[in-house]
């Protein structure tokens, strides 16, 4: 019977596990941060140079039919409280103020940029302050869909970003939610 027992908890172990484990693979991209990221997801170094960590779908993936990979990318960029205390600004950075200057910098490269959920709030999870925008932006007859999340930890300010082609909004939403709800600042 108690062989049954241990039997039954191993198999259950094992579902538990695989089913969490299906669809991401836990990324320790350095010493301050982790993040999920989707199966799937390659690295890459040619998004932006001052990222600390940077994913995409391969672009030259091929689904059934000859039907091509809805293209989703994903960057990490961290500013540590130290390197912005040594710019000597005049200025004390939390997330409220962090976010705006990060939001400004985004804009900057974009013809037209709306940010969908305006009244964003400063929420709390896992002892971090963050705020998260769902926002729409075009260049060059290109719509984006991005989730920007800005998270202030102890040791640093970091920005989650996340885009896709706005035509696939609502296949990597989901998706989306979940690469920002799994990151956390290392203690």
């Amino acid at each position: 019977m108690k062989l049954i027992g241990t039997a039954i908890l191993a198999i259950f172990t094992f579902f538990l596990f695989s089913c969490n484990n299906k669809d991401t693979v836990l990324m320790d991209s350095n010493e301050f941060f982790t993040i999920e990221i989707p199966k799937g997801m390659v690295e890459q170094n040619d998004m932006n140079v001052a990222a600390s960590l940077q994913y995409g779908y391969p672009e030259d993936t091929t689904l059934a039919e000859g039907e091509k990979q809805p293209l989703e990318y994903l960057l990490v960029m961290l500013e540590t409280k130290e390197e912005i205390a040594n710019f000597g600004l005049d200025i004390e950075f939390d997330v409220e103020n962090y976010a705006e200057v990060s939001l400004a910098s985004l804009e900057s490269s974009f013809e037209s940029f709306d940010i969908i959920n305006k009244d964003v709030e400063v929420q709390k999870r896992d002892g971090l302050s963050y705020i998260l925008y769902d926002i729409e932006a075009h260049i060059q007859h290109i719509s984006i869909f991005y989730k920007l999340a800005i998270f202030e930890g102890d040791h640093a300010f970091y920005q989650v970003i996340t885009w896709c082609e706005l035509p696939f909004k609502e296949k990597f939403n989901k998706e989306m939610d979940q690469i920002i709800g799994s990151f956390k600042e290392k203690k």
